[in-house]
């Protein structure tokens, strides 16, 4: 073999690394700290939702934290029952208890709930509209009344709206709307008894909306379809708000919107399975997210890349002084 000195070539010495080494005790750190901080400020976001569902029925905890009154409703030609519908009212109500076999004035006015009221809206199929407001303490108020003739009332305890009169809901350009805030339950949490007058969701669509890490700007991040006997549950302490309209489909429409981690799924048969905004979801979805995870994947590639190409630099110098 020939050595390579007799020939009058110098072996191939590999260039020193200390410069590039010296680079990665700096970058390598710098960037898993933004990197951490970038989770951190993705993890902080809380996504919001927006729901579209067609459902039998749709029950609002109170928020009790917010201060600002329930949405009004103007009704015309209501059923006021003071109690459940059905059934004698509380005496001890502002308004005289009446036997549901009695004849009901129909009420046209403004109807304010409290924001102590449990509400529930429910419909089945196309029949009436009945709105139960209830609160946890007999003596305390869950709707004030304003009627057209100038009699205002406070209902406490327990009242039931039924709204039987909806020609014009059965029109297709015309609907019922009432507006709603609360903690939303939307469909049944099914169990082993069900009948012909169990309301249930019909069909709900809830599209997940995600904000970027820097600017907050909205982006469209998933979008999940519920079916016949679902429930949902939104998690998180800040509540609902949104809207029920009553047309000639059967059931109610019910939008909201709502800012959560999360939400429940129940589904009869199944467990209960959670729905959110996962790290990876926040990755693919959100733009800014992206390119910052670009830039900490550039600050890491680039020791290595310098190292090559000084490497390659000095590789390619001896190779120039030993043709000549």
């Amino acid at each position: 073999m020939t050595d390579l000195a007799d020939d009058g070539l110098r072996p191939l010495v590999a260039m020193p690394k200390k410069a590039s080494v010296s680079m990665e005790k700096i970058l390598w750190p710098a960037a898993i700290l933004i990197g951490a901080v970038l989770i951190g400020l993705a993890l902080r976001r809380t996504p919001s939702f927006n729901l579209t569902a067609q459902t039998d029925i749709l029950v609002l905890n109170p928020m009790l934290a917010a201060v600002r009154p329930l949405p009004e409703w103007r009704l015309k030609g209501a059923l006021i029952f003071d109690g459940y519908e059905g059934r004698p009212g509380k005496s001890h109500s502002q308004i005289p208890a009446k036997p549901s076999s009695l004849p009901t004035p129909r009420f046209t006015g403004i109807v304010q709930p409290t924001r102590d009221a449990r509400i529930t809206f429910r419909r089945i199929g196309d029949g009436p509209l009945r709105i139960l407001l209830e609160a946890e303490g007999d003596s305390e108020p869950v709707a004030e009344l304003q009627s057209d003739e100038g009699a205002d009332r406070t209902i406490l305890n327990r009242m039931t709206i039924v709204l039987d009169q909806l020609e014009q809901a059965k029109q297709v350009d015309r609907s019922i709307v009432l507006q709603f805030e609360g903690h939303p339950i939307v469909g049944t949490i099914a169990g082993p008894v069900a009948g012909a007058e169990t309301p249930i969701l019909r069909s709900a669509t809830l599209a997940m909306v995600g904000r970027a890490i820097l600017t907050g700007r909205p982006y469209q991040a998933e979008a999940f379809v519920f079916g016949y006997g679902d429930a949902l549950v939104p998690s998180g302490d800040e509540g609902a708000v949104g809207f029920v309209t009553v047309t000639h489909d059967p059931g109610f429409t019910a939008i909201a919107r709502f800012a959560a981690p999360g939400a429940t799924l129940h589904r009869y048969g199944a467990e209960p399975s959670a729905i959110g905004m996962s790290l990876w979801n926040r990755l693919v979805r959100d733009p800014e997210l992206q390119i910052a995870v670009a830039i900490v994947a550039a600050l890491i590639a680039i020791p290595k890349a310098v190292a090559n190409i000084r490497e390659f630099w000095g590789y390619s110098l001896r190779l120039f002084d030993q043709a000549k």
